[in-house]
């Protein structure tokens, strides 16, 4: 059975690092996903709660009173754009994710919550993707000695490089991507046209991190209201789930502010978590 219940912090992004903590342990949350992530492709940006220039003792001052609160720092949430079209902001993209890196460790996280990017600019396909497979095998010289596992998380946005099961397949095949892992998002696959449940089976080997978000529509008009109000599945995909023995979190990802939904964030942290006890406790039921 999974961990338990974790929740990507950008929705408690008006509270401290600390209080964000409390308040998941509270709501009977047992992990947090710590946001660094500085450029969403929404508004309004969450502000993330910690950067790569966060020093020594107060990455140290975090991980100490996550342990307190018998809170898991489950990841570390650093999207960014790793095939930026302009040179300079490729390398300071790749520099953040450095960063990242050493922060996760720090902390005790287990992974990076990370994906490829979006095509900003004239060029082929090839030349991306190149640039994306380089970037990661250069990471993961960063990471492995550190014991931080790096993820790829398929984006639904026009222009993102890996934005389905084929391209995310085909993305973990490249050479040198061995130990590159799964974060799964089911509202992207979803918006892309593929079976959530079926993604999930098929990358469940390799999926260490899954955020719960739902979605409606598909890549050029979507949106990702509160979970149950959109088309994912939760059923089916909790059933896969529980029948490829998945281990690790469930983290809520809540980006439904962006289309007018209400974000107070205690009211979503319990109302998603009940939706999703409810879906588990009828897939387990019936089996």
């Amino acid at each position: 059975m999974f961990r338990g219940f974790c929740c990507n912090s950008g929705l408690l992004c008006d509270h401290s690092i600390d209080e964000a903590i409390d308040i998941l342990a509270e709501e009977g949350y047992t992990g947090i996903e710590i946001s660094l992530e500085k450029s969403p492709p929404f508004l309004p940006v969450p502000a993330p709660h910690m950067s790569p220039e966060d020093g020594v003792a107060r990455r140290e001052s975090v991980r100490q009173h996550a342990e307190e609160a018998g809170v898991t720092i489950a990841a570390v949430n650093a999207h960014t754009n790793l095939i930026a079209g302009h040179p300079e902001d490729r390398r300071t993209n790749f520099e953040f994710l450095e960063g990242a890196i050493g922060v996760a460790a720090d902390l005790g996280a287990a992974c990076v919550v990370m994906g490829c990017g979006v095509k900003t600019m004239y060029d082929y396909e090839r030349n991306y993707w190149d640039a994306a497979v380089n970037a990661y095998r250069e990471l993961l010289a960063v990471a492995e000695p550190l014991g931080v596992t790096l993820t790829v998380e398929a984006g639904s946005i026009p222009g993102n490089l890996v934005r389905n099961l084929e391209t995310i397949q085909r993305f973990l095949a490249e050479d040198g991507l061995d130990a590159v892992r799964v974060i799964f998002d089911p509202s992207h696959y979803l918006v892309r046209g593929d079976d959530v449940a079926e993604v999930f089976r098929e990358l469940a080997s390799r999926i260490v991190h899954v955020h719960l978000k739902d979605a409606r529509g598909d890549q050029e008009d979507f949106e990702f209201p509160p979970m149950g109000q959109g088309a994912v599945d939760f059923d089916a995909l909790l059933k896969a789930i529980v029948d490829c023995e998945y281990h690790g979190f469930l983290s809520v990802e809540y980006e439904a502010m962006v289309w007018g939904y209400p974000n107070e964030a205690r009211t979503v942290l319990r109302e998603s978590k009940t939706f999703i006890e409810r879906a588990l406790s009828r897939v387990t039921s019936s089996e």
